[in-house]
């Protein structure tokens, strides 16, 4: 048998254990640091930028108020970090990872509380929760983005958390058992003393119930501000606190002037969100169809175990997907449908259904790829339910089902730093090399035209090339007049691969336009679309299915 540590060694290993959350956060922040600027802007990110570009706070209110879908605060909160850090993508980039960092020390705190209150896991499930965030690729990949969602995950963390601390301070005591013996009578008689000269910390306890409901009215506040879609966050907590009202001391009054305030703090909202949903937009692929509705229940658990950017006929899903589902019916016969699991259920299941119901109904031009992303703050009490599961698994399962997990989300974090395997490929184009790739090949007087929404001319505009011309490919005249003036020794295209938006794409034309009098003597592709994920696409969606996501085609003047 092993010797007993001696005290000294007890404490060391006891001091390990207290800094490791703090250990696996700056080695989460360092990670996600070193890829920080890796890929290159997108085409919602590009819409960030302009958000930044305005000159002043009323003019950036009144402009999201008109160009995008959701509340002014990340947008107000961006362009102050901006004023002080620049707008360089840099710094646009650690505004988001700030609140990722911020996120999953959160994430240890609402694991740590929610396992004391439940009595579930004890110190090893918040490591385990903090450690499956931290290599989480679904994090790894919307948290360093400049738009709104890790925020609206940090401030539902606060949120969770801050509920899950009311409840903890607002429980009933347990009622006493029967009187069988003396000494449990003893117990009873001295609990009522207790209790009767207990006014003082009742008082306490009031107060801290207080201060807690309000904070949670703040960050609520502060969430609704940020995200519509967080009212289903809201709805949750309220059916659980209608559920369990009986356990805890009349919790209805102070809770229903908190909901009250909140919802009138809604209201100046309400105008901007039905105009902005009035917006008519492309319907995406399978939006209405049931086959839709479909991919939309079951992406989002696939992106919050695997990640997007790692396809499900990936060779490593392919071998751990069975034994991570073995280990589960392993665990579901140890576990029961245990208090943490359930409110971690609710908190996670109705955002999910709530977006779904929106994604498939109102937001139809978005297709069930986005569903994660739009509601990443489930990503945490999804990641409680799968700690919980893994938890309760016999020590051999489990442990398999870690290092099956740990091995899959590193080949999905090494196709996220290499741009491979993307679900959604308009994530991997990489912008940067093509630009200096094209500045390497460039000769005076060629023309460049290029798709907005590629945002080629986010980089491109941001060096002096005064030797070329850049148009946009909706000013086609202005393109076409200015080459049959100058006879431009080159012309360069750079578009996207498109499904749904081809009908609003000009390469088709601009070829046609470039044909009598240039040839065609080079083309290149970028993010190559995988073969097999290309064959399935085509037969979801009924039609050919791009290879690359972003093509640079070059012509030359016919001699």
């Amino acid at each position: 048998m092993p010797e007993p540590l001696t005290p000294n060694a007890d404490r060391t290993a006891r001091r390990l254990v207290a800094r490791a959350p703090h250990l696996l956060i700056l080695i989460a922040f360092a990670l996600w640091l070193s890829t920080l600027t890796q890929r290159s802007i997108w085409a919602d990110e590009l819409g960030t930028t302009s958000v930044m570009a305005q000159p002043d706070m009323t003019s950036v209110l009144k402009f999201v108020a008109n160009e995008e879908r959701r509340p002014p605060l990340y947008f107000a909160l961006l362009y102050l970090w901006t004023g002080v850090a620049g707008q360089h993508e840099f710094a646009l980039r650690f505004f988001s990872l700030f609140f990722s960092t911020l996120s999953a020390a959160t994430m240890f705190a609402l694991a740590r509380k929610m396992s004391t209150m439940f009595g579930s896991g004890g110190r090893a499930l918040p490591l385990l929760a903090l450690s499956l965030t931290i290599v989480s690729p679904v994090l790894a990949l919307y948290g360093v983005m400049i738009r709104y969602y890790v925020l609206v995950l940090f401030l539902a963390l606060m949120l969770n958390l801050i509920f899950v601390r009311w409840l903890y301070a607002a429980a009933k005591p347990p009622k006493a058992a029967g009187g069988e013996s003396l000494a449990l009578w003893s117990t009873m008689v001295i609990a009522s003393m207790v209790y009767r000269y207990g006014s003082l910390a009742r008082l306490r306890a009031n107060r801290q119930q207080t201060i807690l409901l309000w904070a949670w009215f703040a960050v609520g506040l502060l969430l609704i501000y940020t995200d519509y879609s967080i009212i289903a966050l809201i709805g949750a907590q309220l059916v659980w606190l209608v559920v369990h009202r009986q356990d805890f001391e009349r919790p209805a009054r102070r809770w229903l002037a908190v909901f009250v305030a909140l919802a009138l703090a809604y209201l100046p909202l309400l105008a901007s969100l039905l105009e902005q949903v009035g917006r008519s937009k492309m319907e995406a692929d399978l939006s209405s169809q049931p086959l839709g509705l479909a991919l939309k229940l079951v992406y989002p658990v696939f992106s919050f175990i695997y990640g997007e950017t790692i396809l499900p006929w990936h060779w490593l899903v392919l071998v751990t997907f069975p034994l991570v589902a073995v280990a589960g019916l392993k665990a579901l016969r140890r576990i029961r449908f245990t208090p943490l699991i359930a409110l971690a259920l609710i908190l996670a299941a109705l955002p999910l259904a709530f977006n779904i119901f929106i994604l498939s109904t109102v937001a139809t031009d978005l297709a069930f790829l986005t569903i994660a992303s739009r509601t990443l703050f489930a990503l945490p009490p999804f990641l409680m339910i799968l700690t919980s599961a893994i938890m309760a698994m016999p020590a051999r399962w489990r442990t398999l089902t870690v290092a099956a997990l740990a091995v899959t989300n590193g080949a999905a974090w090494l196709n996220l730093v290499i741009g491979v395997e993307y679900h959604n490929p308009i994530y991997a184009v990489p912008l940067r090399s093509v630009t200096q790739s094209i500045e390497r090949d460039l000769q005076p007087g060629d023309v460049i035209i290029a798709d907005l929404d590629t945002a080629f001319h986010y980089y491109w505009l941001q060096k002096p090339h005064e030797d070329s011309r850049f148009y946009f490919a909706d000013e086609l005249v202005s393109a076409e007049n200015y080459i049959q003036a100058t006879r431009a020794p080159h012309t360069w295209l750079i578009s996207f691969g498109r499904d749904r938006s081809r009908a609003n794409d000009h390469t088709e034309e601009i070829r046609a336009w470039l044909a009598p009098a240039y040839d065609p003597i080079g083309e290149w592709g970028f993010a190559p679309v995988d073969a097999v994920y290309r064959a399935v696409k085509a037969r979801l969606i009924g039609r050919e299915v791009y290879a690359y996501k972003l093509v640079v085609s070059r012509f030359g003047r016919k001699s």
